[in-house]
């Protein structure tokens, strides 16, 4: 059945229950005759109802916001732009409907004059396309070239401690590296060159950058330093 005659069907089927419904109202038969009808009703409105819901400000938002290293106590990362969300969680936004890659890098860096539209270096899906970075902290947005979808990113992945200490959170490019959270200690294997972890880092005041090691900023008040060397990345909380 294509989507002409389902349409058809639905309304014949809402009609003749509040047709059905009414007579049997006229009849003395309330219980039935009133249930016939607000069914009729609900399958005559509903299909408004949604078209409605798709074209408000509801299904549609104007603004995004992602937090920042520190939750509690950072300010959250807003742009404002109309789109569909597909999927939030405090540290990224998933977003599309929202125009072509140059319209919708030009309205962040419009609104964060800070940042830097990246769109002439993009080689893969997937890719960044613009970015700004914070005192301790770096966002990011994502696109991939299926429908124009995109992901805004706040750069920080969860650090698990040794021992009993409580977990933390540092700037790292977990998109870059499909990574939330990562074990003090543990190296993980790095596709990336000394200069792009530098380049990464290079725009969060609080984080600097010596040879192969990477001392950044906790949401804790201390710092952690990452060692980058021989194909690996260790992260380690510093005493």
């Amino acid at each position: 059945m294509d989507g002409w005659n389902l349409i058809v069907a639905w309304a014949i089927v809402s009609i003749a229950a509040i047709v059905a419904g009414s007579i049997l109202i006229k009849r003395r038969k309330g219980y039935p005759g009133g249930s016939l009808l607000a069914t009729g009703v609900f399958l005559f409105l509903a299909p408004l109802a949604f078209i409605a819901y798709t074209l408000s400000p509801l299904s549609n938002p104007t603004s995004m916001s992602v937090e920042g290293l520190d939750p509690p106590n950072d300010p959250w990362f807003t742009v404002e732009l109309r789109h569909a969300r597909d999927f939030k969680d405090g540290t990224e936004y998933h977003f599309g409907n929202a125009g072509v890659p140059e319209h919708v890098a030009a309205v962040f860096q419009e609104q964060h004059p800070d940042g830097v539209v990246t769109l002439d270096s993009v080689t893969a899906d997937g890719a960044s396309i613009w970015h700004v970075s914070t005192d301790d902290v770096r966002y990011e947005l994502v696109h991939f070239s299926d429908s124009d979808w995109y992901v805004l990113a706040t750069q920080v992945v969860v650090v698990h401690t040794i021992g009993s200490g409580p977990d933390i959170r540092i700037p790292f490019p977990r998109s870059a590296f499909s990574a939330t959270s990562l074990d003090e200690g543990q190296p993980y294997a790095n596709s990336w060159t000394t200069e792009q972890w530098a380049d990464f880092y290079a725009d969060i005041t609080k984080a600097h950058v010596n040879g192969d090691t990477i001392t950044v900023p906790t949401n804790r008040g201390g710092t952690a330093s990452i060692t980058v060397e021989d194909g690996l990345a260790t992260v380690t909380l510093d005493d």
